[in-house]
């Protein structure tokens, strides 16, 4: 009967154990994910740390930014809107001259409010070829003041045929613009 009786014991400590085991396992599992949850807490408090220590220097960077931005010519200059639209027709002349065009006629259009800043236009006459439009376009939209085209119309002269495009073949009209800033009062 000793031996019965201690079997018994054995197996019930064995039973008890198993299910102590299996009972604070899911408990084990838990502080575990509480402790990978906590390293992840920590990782992202010091990137934030990081981050606010950066701060500044990317507040100054910013500040340089539009500092460089409001600098750069992108804006038409001037103290007023006839001064910055000669220096508009100016610079549509010089352009259209330097890529090979011919200006036939400029016309300064009315300076009009847009959401704090004054459109300044100017609508021109020339005579180019394929090439040269290309390259005064480009020249127009890519420089700095930034300007727009609006308006373009190409209209193509001569007979048609294998040598049709010549140093003068496109009659060309388009509206040129860009932003002078207004100082406010």
């Amino acid at each position: 009967m000793n031996t019965n009786r201690l079997f018994a014991l054995g197996l019930l400590a064995l039973v008890l154990g198993a299910v102590g085991v299996f009972a604070a396992l899911p408990a084990g599992l838990w502080v575990m994910e509480q402790g990978d949850g906590m390293a992840q807490a920590q990782a992202t408090l010091e990137r934030y740390r990081r981050l606010a220590a950066d701060r500044d220097t990317l507040a100054h960077q910013r500040d340089e930014l539009v500092r460089r931005a409001s600098t750069r010519g992108l804006y038409l200059q001037g103290t007023g809107d006839a001064l910055a639209a000669a220096a508009l027709q100016n610079q549509v002349k010089g352009i259209v001259a330097r890529h090979g065009g011919t200006l036939q006629s400029t016309q300064i259009l009315p300076a009009r409010e847009e959401q704090g800043f004054q459109r300044i236009a100017v609508r021109s006459q020339m005579q180019v070829g394929i090439v040269a439009l290309h390259r005064i376009l480009h020249a127009l939209e890519a420089g700095e003041p930034a300007l727009f085209l609006d308006n373009v119309d190409i209209i193509a002269r001569g007979a048609r045929g294998a040598d049709s495009v010549t140093a003068t073949d496109l009659d060309v009209r388009f509206d040129a613009y860009g932003y002078r800033r207004v100082t406010s009062p």
